[in-house]
């Protein structure tokens, strides 16, 4: 899985929470750049991408990776603090699979990975 956030709390609670699963790793990106070469490279299979990063909007990376054919079958969930009716119908309509509030429950990030990447066992 990789997360595109360039919150350094994000990406750190993201590893923290996934860490409790055996199956999944995180490879994180503080840019939208670094974020789309690493998403070409090792073609993950979920992506949690910030609606805001420091040198792209996420929409612009949302589009480039759904343009793209190597990217554009890995689901997209989109995190953002502006939750509002426009922003969420945006990312949607661009090809998000998902659009998660911040800050977010983590359940809820739980269930969507098990969603795109398959329930794991939790590590004992």
């Amino acid at each position: 899985m990789l997360c595109i956030d360039d919150d350094e709390l994000i990406r750190r609670l993201v590893e923290r929470v996934l860490r409790s699963r055996s199956d999944v790793s995180v490879l994180a990106a503080a840019s939208g750049e670094v974020g789309v070469r690493i998403a070409r490279e090792r073609l993950p299979n979920l992506i949690l991408l910030d609606r805001r990063l420091p040198d792209r909007r996420g929409v612009d990376v949302l589009r480039e990776l759904k343009s793209t054919a190597k990217t554009a079958s890995i689901p997209v969930v989109v995190l953002s603090g502006d939750s509002d009716r426009n922003a969420v119908t945006e990312v949607l309509e661009l090809g998000a699979e998902e659009f998660i509030s911040k800050p977010f429950d983590m359940d809820e990030l739980l269930r969507v990975v098990d969603r795109f990447c398959g329930p794991t066992e939790p590590r004992g």
